[in-house]
């Protein structure tokens, strides 16, 4: 049979806090349950006239009730429903006086994992269920009169009882009865008819028996809450450290004298333990943080963190004292401030398209100073995760590269005007060496002219392409690289690229392997632009894959923009040179230099200026590949 979802009534005035719970006890999945949720103890009240709940999760700093006086009123009006109390800060005495005023739990916000939540929630049910099944055995059993009947009864109920329950009598604590629960909870040892101290021989010495006696001698209930324990979970196991809660519970007979007591145990040695770790790693991760922070004030360089739901955020002095902002402004309206216009939405696509992947963000952004000017900066941020992956903190900088960037900019100036006044030259080269071998072939067709012009026009090949290259990159950097988009269609692009690479890879035995395409997907793009880009990416695949490997090209559509992705089965680039892929004049240590370093840093210059992004993954001795992105022509 499925048991019903438990009710749960959630008593929180706070939107975001009761969000969170929500989404906890959402992503802990542990058991079936249904949550109402109301904002205040008067709908709270009202809503239990109505129908029934099995848990109150109740907050102890609502608007109509703050501190115990709504759990005070609460408990007056159900007085046997379970309550949790929810509070912001970590205060031992305020728990302990919500656990006297009638409730069974206490929760930190900020300090909540899912099974913490869960566990709290059930113990909380079931230890109100077992009181009342514990009063309810007291009451039957001072009555003499009861038949035998319903007392086997009560012992069937009482063995069922979820909790750990046990019935010690008389002056030495012998165990009378112990329900499966309990004798899990000791090992399944031997205790029916044997004393406390002769069962858990353990306990000698620890405090246990001196409080049996006193609820025995004084007939007051006594209630422990996470005792620590060292109690071995086996007969002739080794002693290990536990901790329970528990509830004793006097058993009076017809003439009011105590003759046995109840009790009700339950473990929290887990739940105990994680919160000590909790608070241990929060204590580790606040010392990090201040060393962190120590080192950010004494590097030239602005250095920033941002925790993963983004409401905690550092920007070291640096920042204050570039931009010249109060410290006081929102981290939206400080970035929105400082960041150029035309750089902002780039700059947060970028970061975001990074977050996702969890992976290294670089980006050359502009700052504006503190006089208003604006100076390019390098920014870069790595996350920092847990061991399971999760995203706890992102660490980023930003460093000042204007002068480094203006003198790239003069250099590239340089280079693109050598470069244009080569070209004239260079074609007189061409067309004296295609004379030369028409000459040659008329003449001598087996000579060593020939052989000679030959080599010359291979050169000046070379020498027009890293022209072309350098010119290239001289716009790209300057901002000024021509572009004459239109819509394309993919089928095109990508058929045309592998046609034009076929033949190369055939020589060396390659197989490409070329996808089918979306029908009707097209890119508003630059084709040969494009072409220059596929045609650069699949020749250093060809270049570096050994013969019978494997290149394959794929494209699939999003909604908004088209992804590319080229795969090889070559050698793998190092982690150590990775992120240097796209860099001016970059060769990989291992390769010959074969060619000019420019082809990749020019492919991302052209996807960028599409208003595109382009990546590289690879792994050694696996393969490399590249990752870009188009604009989607109806886009």
């Amino acid at each position: 049979m499925v048991s019903p979802p438990i009710q749960i009534l959630l008593v929180e005035d706070n939107p975001g806090d009761a969000r969170l719970l929500r989404e906890t006890l959402l992503e802990a999945s542990l058991f079936v349950y249904e949550l109402t949720h109301v904002d205040r103890l008067s709908k709270g009240l009202a809503a239990l006239q109505e129908r029934p709940m099995d848990v109150v999760l109740l907050d102890l700093s609502l608007g109509d009730a703050q501190g115990l006086v709504g759990l005070q009123k609460l408990h007056a009006a159900f007085p046997a429903l379970p309550v949790v109390v929810l509070t912001g800060l970590k205060d031992e005495a305020l728990a302990l006086e919500a656990m006297q005023t009638g409730a069974q739990d206490y929760l930190v916000k900020g300090q909540m994992d899912s099974r913490f939540i869960v566990r709290s929630i059930q113990y909380a049910i079931e230890r109100t269920r077992a009181e009342e099944t514990t009063r309810q055995l007291v009451r039957e059993q001072a009555q003499h009169a009861i038949a035998s009947a319903e007392r086997a009864r009560l012992h069937a109920l009482f063995m069922q009882v979820p909790a750990a329950l046990c019935v010690l009598t008389g002056p030495d604590h012998v165990y009378e009865l112990a329900n499966p629960a309990y004798l899990n909870l000791v090992g399944n040892r031997e205790l029916l008819g044997r004393p406390l101290l002769e069962a858990l021989p353990e306990l000698k010495g620890t405090g246990s028996e001196l409080i049996l006696d006193g609820v025995f001698r004084t007939g007051e209930r006594f209630v422990g809450k996470e005792i620590h324990s060292r109690l071995a979970r086996h007969p002739n196991g080794p002693l290990e450290d536990r901790v329970f809660d528990f509830v004793y519970e006097p058993v009076r007979n017809s003439q009011g004298a105590v003759e046995g007591i109840v009790a009700l145990a339950s473990e929290v040695t887990e739940q105990v333990f994680a919160r000590a770790r909790i608070e241990e790693a929060r204590s580790r991760a606040a010392r990090s943080e201040e060393r962190f922070q120590l080192l950010a004030e004494a590097i030239p360089q602005i250095v920033w963190s941002l925790s993963a739901d983004g409401k905690e955020a550092y920007l070291s002095p640096r920042w204050y004292d570039y931009t010249g902002q109060p410290a006081d402004l929102s981290l939206a309206d400080q970035w929105r401030q400082a960041i150029h216009p035309d750089d902002y939405d780039r700059c947060f696509a970028s970061w975001a398209e990074a977050a996702a992947k969890r992976s290294l963000w670089e980006m050359e952004y502009r700052l504006r100073r503190a006089d208003g000017v604006y100076r390019w900066h390098l920014g870069r941020s790595l996350p920092h995760c847990d061991a399971g992956g999760t995203i706890l903190k992102w660490y980023g900088t930003a460093t000042d590269i204007d002068e480094q960037r203006q003198a790239i900019r003069t250099r590239d100036d340089l280079l693109a005007t050598v470069s244009h006044d080569l070209r004239n030259p260079l074609h007189s080269i061409s067309l004296a060496s295609e004379i030369l071998r028409r000459v040659a072939e008329q003449n001598e067709p087996s000579g060593g002219l020939l052989k000679h012009t030959a080599t010359i026009a291979r050169a000046a090949a070379r020498m027009d392409q890293l022209i072309r290259d350098l010119l290239d990159m001289a716009s790209i950097e300057s901002g000024h690289l021509s572009l004459q988009p239109r819509p394309v269609p993919v089928s095109q692009l990508i058929e045309e690229a592998a046609e034009a690479i076929q033949t190369l890879a055939a020589d060396k035995e390659l197989r490409l392997e070329v996808e089918p395409v979306a029908a009707g997907l097209s890119v508003f793009c630059d084709k040969s632009r494009v072409q220059q880009v596929l045609s650069n990416i699949l020749g250093n695949a060809v270049k570096f894959t050994p013969a019978s490997g494997r290149i394959a090209l794929q494209v699939s559509a999003g909604e908004s923009l088209a992804h590319f992705a080229v795969t090889d089965t070559g050698p793998g680039i190092a982690p150590d040179q990775l992120f240097r892929v796209f860099d001016r004049f970059w060769q990989a240590k291992d390769t010959a230099r074969a060619g000019t370093g420019l082809g990749l840093a020019i492919c991302k210059g052209i996807v960028e200026q599409h208003h595109g992004t382009i990546r590289v993954e690879s792994t050694i001795g696996v393969g490399t590949t590249f990752f870009f992105t188009l604009p989607v022509a109806s886009a």
